[in-house]
C-alpha cells in the first residue's frame, strides 16, 4: 500500500492542479489540515519554491482569504 502524501504534499498537489486560479483558504483546510493550512501554504513557498499569491476581499460583509499558484515561468 503506497504512503499517504503529507499535507505540504497535498497542498502542492493541489495548487499545481489548479495554477492561476483563486482557491479559497476554506478549501485549502480541507486539504493541509484544518489547524495548520497556512503552515503549508508557507512551506510550499519557501521550501518548495512555489509562487503563491494571497488576497483578502470582501464577499457579503465576510472577508474571504484566497490564494493563487503561478507556474515557474509566470507572472
Amino acid at each position: 500500500m503506497p504512503a499517504k502524501p503529507n499535507y505540504r504534499a497535498r497542498v502542492a498537489t493541489y495548487f499545481r492542479k489548479r495554477p492561476r486560479r483563486w482557491i479559497n483558504g476554506l478549501a485549502l483546510a480541507g486539504v493541509g489540515g484544518v489547524y495548520a493550512w497556512r503552515t503549508r501554504v508557507s512551506e510550499c513557498r519557501v521550501q518548495l519554491g512555489m509562487q503563491i499569491q494571497n488576497r483578502v476581499r470582501p464577499v457579503d460583509g465576510v472577508r474571504v482569504s484566497e490564494y493563487r499558484y503561478t507556474p515557474e515561468g509566470e507572472t
